[in-house]
């Protein structure tokens, strides 16, 4: 049995992985941890193999404070870290197994895997990325959008992300990349491709939180055993769970 503690435990996402642990037989959530005034992890320590984070990136970091002198792994779902964060999660992962992902659905990774594929052989056509989510949302762009924008500059090098776009023609190596916020829509990411006298539109629409939270714990399973690194979905397909 894989015992787990859940870093923001109360939020949407803790709530979602502590209902969608029990479709998993070998997986035990034995705690969690919330705000600054609520039992630590120290009480937890000896008694979880992983932690799952989907906090904010403030708590995540702290989190690694811990767990990086214990030897414990940790599943990151949380987003929005800055570059002094995202150097700290790198030098923890030299010391444990991190498991870092901005979107934890299948499918949307399987399409960012595939996509560079498709984008070779349309290299006269025009990119443009759009993501919409909930108004509680923290960062801007997601870091999903972010993540296929990497993709896409792998097989494009000259391309440029572009948030605004004032008068004038679009150039060749900008690619649109734009937020929208409102409601509580859980994640929607739109890659539009646009040819001489076609338009392809590729669009990932998550219908529940559940498609992540299952995600997170496939990613539990992935990352107990794994030896120190930084992995990421890419890992989790190649395994094939």
């Amino acid at each position: 049995m894989i015992r787990v503690v859940i870093i923001g435990y109360q939020g949407r996402m803790g709530r979602e992985i502590t209902r969608a642990h029990e479709l998993f037989d070998d997986i035990e959530i034995v705690g969690g941890v919330e705000k600054d005034d609520h039992p630590w992890l120290e009480g937890y320590l000896g008694k979880f193999d992983c932690a799952v984070d989907f906090s904010i990136p403030e708590a995540t970091l702290k989190a690694l404070d811990l767990l990086t002198p214990a030897k414990i792994p940790i599943v990151i779902g949380t987003t929005g870290f800055d570059e002094e964060g995202k150097v700290k999660i790198r030098s923890a992962a030299e010391e444990i197994p991190i498991f870092s992902s901005p979107n934890m659905a299948y499918g949307i990774n399987l399409l960012i895997e595939w996509l560079p594929n498709l984008i070779q052989k349309l290299d006269d056509f025009d990119i443009e990325i759009t993501e919409t989510h909930h108004n509680q949302k923290r960062d801007a762009p997601s870091g999903t959008a972010k993540r296929i924008f990497e993709a896409i500059k792998g097989v494009r090098p000259e391309a440029k992300p572009v948030h605004h776009r004032g008068a004038g023609p679009r150039s060749r190596e900008e690619i649109g990349l734009f937020s929208l916020r409102g409601g509580d829509v859980y994640g929607v990411h739109t890659i539009s491709l646009f040819g001489p006298g076609e338009e392809i539109t590729i669009t990932h629409r998550a219908l529940s939180r559940k498609v992540f939270a299952i995600g997170a714990l496939k990613a539990v399973r992935f990352i107990v055993d794994k030896k120190p690194g930084l992995y990421s979905f890419s890992d989790l397909l190649r395994w094939g769970s």
